[in-house]
Formats: C-alpha cells, sequence, structure tokens
C-alpha cells in the first residue's frame, strides 16, 4: 500500500503516481484509462476539460464511511469526472469531515477534523465529494463553526474553502453545466 494511504483504504482503488505535489498525488486508473473521454466528450462542443479555456481540476474528497464501506464509489467518481475531462487529485492527509460528531452536538470536537480538512485541501482549486451531507458540512456548518473556534484569519480562509466544495452532482450540474456524462 502506498505510504500515506490509510490502512482502511483499499490499496485497489487508490494507484499513486511517482510525480508527487507534496502530500497531494494525482490518481492514475489503469482500468479508466480507456473510458476517460467517450462519447461524452464528443456530444459536446467544446472541451470538457475546460471552463471559460481554463482546465478544470478538483481534488476528491471520499466521505470515511464510503472509504470503508462502500470504495467503488470513490472508483466511479473519478471515473465519471475523468470522463468529464476534469483532472482529478487526492489529498492523502484528508480524514473524517466530522458530520457524525457534529450531528451528535460535539460541535468542539469537529474543530481539529476541519483544521485537518482546511490544511488538506487549502491548495485544491475545487473540492468534490460524493457525499451530499459531508459537502453539506462543509459548505453550510463549517463557516459557523469556525467563527466560533478559529481566529478571524482562519475562519476566512474556512468560508473560502467552504464556496470551492461541491457535491457531485452539483458539481456536474452547476459547475461543469452538463446533465450528460456519458453513462
Amino acid at each position: 500500500m502506498p505510504a500515506g494511504v490509510a490502512a482502511t483504504r483499499p490499496a485497489e482503488l487508490y494507484t499513486v503516481c511517482n510525480q508527487s505535489q507534496g502530500d497531494r498525488k494525482s490518481l492514475q486508473h489503469a482500468s479508466f484509462r480507456e473510458t476517460r473521454f467517450t462519447d461524452a466528450q464528443a456530444n459536446h462542443p467544446q472541451p470538457l476539460s475546460t471552463l471559460a479555456g481554463v482546465p478544470v481540476r478538483a481534488s476528491l474528497f471520499i466521505a470515511c464511511y464510503n472509504d470503508t464501506f462502500y470504495p467503488e464509489v470513490g472508483k466511479a467518481t473519478v471515473r465519471v469526472l475523468e470522463r468529464m475531462g476534469v483532472k482529478v487529485d487526492f489529498p492523502m492527509t484528508q480524514t473524517c469531515c466530522g458530520q457524525m460528531h457534529f450531528n451528535s452536538g460535539y460541535r468542539r470536537e469537529v474543530v481539529p477534523m476541519m483544521e485537518n480538512f482546511l490544511r488538506a485541501f487549502a491548495d485544491s482549486e475545487l473540492i468534490v465529494a460524493a457525499s451530499a451531507s459531508c459537502a453539506g458540512l462543509v459548505r453550510d456548518l463549517y463557516p459557523g463553526l469556525a467563527d466560533e473556534h478559529l481566529d478571524a484569519a482562519t475562519a476566512s480562509e474556512v468560508k473560502e474553502l467552504a464556496a470551492r466544495t461541491h457535491e457531485l452532482s452539483m458539481f456536474l450540474t452547476g459547475v461543469l453545466q452538463t446533465d450528460d456524462v456519458g453513462a
């Protein structure tokens, strides 16, 4: 198993490239290469890998329960994003967002997880999660939690990060503005 990958991550899900950007690594999926650019790209007038001429790069956030119980969700998410021409990376230091803690009333216990999320995704242009509830926590509840528990500068960083975080279907329809993923 590659260094930095938690023991709960199936080795077959993440094959890490040799090109590394610190703790951030590009994902390479041999089985996905053949399906990256299929009919979905042919049906669109402009390359799907750009928005306003700029290549789309997104960091994948995998919910801890998906990672543990449903690793095929991560595989499918990467397959869809790559088919749409998105360059996907996976920050290796990501952990649980703290949703279960937050929902159980342990708000203060979420703060270290929020700070780790901030560090893990600080350099991400866009963040895509296949979990609506986790994306919702980051987008809608992290900003208030940051105001309560962090200094103003860090709270501002959390708010900016929250705005760059998207649930998968909202990313596809809202950011990429497509409803055809070639499925």
